[in-house]
């Protein structure tokens, strides 16, 4: 080959090596954005499961004739934080042993604080909870805080403001039931 015939191929060369070089770089993106987003959606199902968990197991609380419905949310639940456990990131593992823990001494309120207390404790920690797990694995900025995310949550309670009752609460109820 002289080189008037390279030159002549040259710009075919060039042309096929670019190709390959572009569809070689698109397949290791691609390859690394799916994973990424399988750790995003497999995230994301252990938190919803939590959440679903949770309010099932908190409704169904003190239900009279409702125990073994209660039982097996409280089974599902437990199974649910130990699901998000290999997922989640340190952040979101300590908001949600803070708040299964505030969660495990609901039936003694401090006599301080009442219920009124519970609720906007439940409140902070609920909201910090969805705070870390929106951070982990849906956006990485937000300009919602933890206090406006306090205003947005879809609960009520039944409880009364009576400082003096020991009554266990019946828990966060969405809107929606």
């Amino acid at each position: 080959m002289n080189l008037t015939q390279f030159i002549n191929i040259l710009p075919a060369f060039i042309g096929v090596l670019g190709g390959v070089t572009v569809a070689a770089l698109t397949a290791l993106f691609s390859i690394r954005n799916y994973r990424r987003q399988k750790e995003t959606d497999r995230k994301g199902a252990a938190y919803e499961r939590y959440l679903t968990a949770h309010a099932d197991y908190r409704r169904l609380a003190g239900v009279e004739g409702k125990e073994t419905e209660y039982e097996d949310a409280r089974l599902k639940y437990s199974q649910a934080v130990v699901a998000v456990f290999p997922v989640a990131s340190d952040k979101v593992v300590e908001t949600v042993m803070r708040f299964d823990a505030f969660i495990a001494q609901a039936a003694n309120p401090d006599p301080e604080e009442g219920w009124t207390g519970w609720i906007q404790r439940w409140k902070q920690l609920y909201a910090t909870m969805i705070y870390e797990m929106r951070k982990d694995v849906f956006i990485a900025h937000t300009v919602l805080d933890t206090d406006q995310l306090v205003n947005f949550l879809p609960w009520y309670f039944d409880q009364q403001d009576d400082t003096s009752s020991q009554q266990s609460p019946q828990g966060p109820r969405s809107q929606n039931t």
